[in-house]
């Protein structure tokens, strides 16, 4: 009973272990041309309404768990990111015109400077879009063209040519 446990075990142990060393390998190639695809999207004006004339200001205690020398900059990036929505989403906005923030060491009720998490204040003035529109030559080119002129200003071609010291 034994011989024929231990031939048949000895039997299976053998076929697995060739079962596992067979590999299959394919590769292929083809070529494929494609055809150039775009996509042409009209730009989209919108007007700015001011919610308040009132700088609003908002303070929150972020990361609270971690010590501040452990947070990293992607944390406090996001951190930053977090507080500016929380306070748009508070004041009913789309956005904060002029938004500044500061970041400090948390201070507890007792006006103690704590070592974990950190205090992000934002400040700014909530605003709105409203009247979406795509953008209409007629109207929106004169004011626009300004806008358009500034941005080249500091495009990747003006970039460029001022490294190279081309004209």
């Amino acid at each position: 009973m034994k011989k024929s446990f231990l031939i048949s075990f000895a039997l299976a142990l053998t076929t697995m272990s060739y079962a596992q060393s067979k590999i299959e390998f394919q590769l292929e190639q083809s070529r494929a041309i494609e055809p150039i695809q775009q996509v042409f999207v009209r730009p989209l004006v919108a007007d700015l309404k001011m919610l308040s004339t009132e700088k609003v200001t908002f303070t929150v205690w972020m990361l609270p768990w971690k010590k501040i020398g452990d947070i990293t900059e992607i944390e406090l990036d996001n951190a930053i990111k977090s507080v500016i929505h929380r306070t748009c989403k508070k004041e009913k906005a789309d956005l904060l015109v002029a938004s500044t923030y500061e970041v400090r060491n948390h201070i507890d009720e007792k006006g103690r400077i704590g070592e974990m998490g950190i205090d992000i204040t934002v400040s700014g003035y909530p605003a709105k879009y409203e009247k979406w529109r795509a953008f209409n030559e007629r109207e929106d080119l004169q004011w626009s063209t300004a806008l358009i002129s500034a941005q080249g200003v500091y495009g990747d071609l003006q970039k460029t040519k001022a490294v190279t010291n081309n004209k």
